[in-house]
């Protein structure tokens, strides 16, 4: 088991699908997540799963990875579930909640992706000053403001060689990568590619937050002391002041998509 427990989650998934399917019936999302790099064994770490439904757990994938072996489960006297939920309620730190709730100012642009595509399909023409409204959101707002404090601020507290550190700054050159052929489909006139593009940019950002609220977030306030945590909320307080009124701005910029859509 040693040998599995050492490759990352992907490669074991695909050759053994019964595992994603396991980890789907614990909340374990990682058949959704489009990077796959964590190691199996960090799977466990990085969720907090509690001891006895990583052990019901484990004894369920290493049955589908080794049927030979004729594991047994006794679920009774374990006295759990063969499927638990492992989520718990999320309280988060003060640094951890001000990206929260960054995420819920992105998140109301992301609900606003089918509106927009539909409104271009329809239009005579790209409504550019809508893009750019747009665009101007994403790269200010979401990237430049949002990411950069990720970026510069929260990943090297946690360590950048971590596998789901990379997988988030992977998920953050992907998406410069779907705005970037937003651009080229503005400049075209190819409604076609800029659709494409914001509809992929919303898909992985919806699948991108909900991977940082629910599993790096509450992972990173559990591996950090208090004195880090403090020092990262007074670095987080900084770049916000430097950056005033941008929650406002980019507020209203949503509000005004929303009444062009009502």
């Amino acid at each position: 088991m040693e040998k599995q427990l050492n490759r990352d989650i992907k490669s074991v998934m695909s050759e053994f699908p019964e595992v994603g399917i396991i980890l789907e019936e614990f909340d374990i999302g990682c058949t959704t997540c489009g990077v796959g790099i964590c190691l199996l064994k960090d799977i466990i770490s990085i969720h907090d799963v509690p001891k006895q439904v990583e052990e019901l757990m484990m004894k369920r994938i290493e049955k589908a990875i080794y049927p030979e072996r004729n594991i047994e489960i006794n679920i009774q006297s374990e006295g759990i579930p063969q499927q638990q939920s492992t989520k718990t309620e999320l309280i988060y730190s003060r640094p951890m909640k001000m990206l929260v709730d960054e995420h819920i100012v992105i998140k109301e642009l992301l609900k606003l992706i089918p509106d927009v595509c539909n409104y271009i399909v329809h239009s005579q023409s790209i409504d550019r000053n809508m893009m750019a409204d747009i665009i101007d959101f994403i790269r200010s707002y979401a990237d430049g403001f949002h990411h950069a404090k990720e970026e510069d601020i929260l990943f090297p507290y946690a360590n950048r060689g971590v596998d789901i550190i990379e997988a988030m700054e992977m998920d953050h050159i992907e998406g410069r990568g779907y705005v970037a052929s937003m651009i080229k489909g503005i400049k075209a006139n190819d409604k076609n590619l800029l659709i494409e593009s914001l509809k992929n940019y919303g898909t992985l950002l919806q699948e991108h937050i909900k991977k940082e609220d629910e599993i790096l977030y509450p992972w990173l306030d559990r591996i950090l002391n208090d004195e880090i945590i403090d020092e990262m909320n007074q670095r987080f307080i900084a770049t916000d002041a430097s950056f005033d009124n941008y929650n406002r701005k980019y507020v209203d910029v949503i509000e005004k998509l929303k009444n062009k859509f009502a």
